[in-house]
């Protein structure tokens, strides 16, 4: 409740439009609910107003050598978050030689997998990371090692991940909260769960909603 002597209550709604998928279990068409997916999304142009600007914009995106770094790096954090799990014997077996793309249908890949998520005004640059999980393996321990091994991500905190974490602790003013900014963000269930990054989103009170904005710095 307010702490104000009104008595009224204060109600908060949190709404967003995130386009980044930290992790999910079990999907739409995913018949027996044992798929385990992650995406690595990094680099971003906007939509060209034209479809010859909007391609030209797109050919930039995939030819900036910071944008794919960006990507990679990331894509090798998601990577390493499953490799975990295949430690601990919660993913099936991939089969083939590593790289190789021929595995024999078993657990999914953990190899690069490119796309462009194309929005109405964004297109980024995205991998999707897919796996099976086995036999011995549940929902809630697999989401507990992925929200260990996948949050904070470098796309939102930096790159490596504990110098970052340190900087923006001694760096960023103790005046500002990022709240529930860049948190992860969705619902965890005995048979499936789907977690996003929370970017792009709002926090709404009786007061109004906050408002902040914020970007990364990096040495090129």
């Amino acid at each position: 409740r307010d702490g104000r002597p009104t008595g009224r209550v204060r109600r908060r709604e949190f709404v967003g439009c995130s386009p980044e998928r930290l992790f999910r279990i079990g999907s739409p068409g995913d018949g027996d609910g044992r798929t385990v997916t992650s995406e690595a999304l990094a680099g971003t142009r906007i939509r060209g107003l034209t479809p010859e600007a909007d391609a030209e914009l797109l050919r930039e995106l995939l030819s900036s050598e910071k944008d794919m770094l960006e990507n990679r790096i990331t894509g090798d954090f998601i990577r390493s978050a499953f490799v975990e799990l295949e430690d601990n014997g919660w993913l099936e077996g991939r089969g083939g030689k590593e790289g190789d793309g021929k595995g024999d249908g078993g657990g999914g890949s953990l190899e690069p997998r490119y796309f462009v998520r194309r929005l109405r005004h964004l297109q980024h640059i995205c991998q999707t990371f897919e796996g099976t999980l086995s036999e011995s393996a549940n929902v809630i321990d697999v989401s507990r090692s992925l929200l260990r091994g996948l949050h904070p991500t470098p796309a939102v905190c930096g790159d490596p991940p504990d110098e970052s974490l340190d900087f923006i602790r001694r760096h960023e003013t103790v005046e500002f909260d990022r709240g529930y900014f860049a948190g992860p963000f969705g619902y965890i269930g005995a048979d499936s769960a789907d977690v996003v990054v929370a970017i792009r989103s709002a926090l709404l009170t009786n007061y109004g909603p906050p408002s902040s904005a914020g970007a990364g710095v990096g040495h090129q």
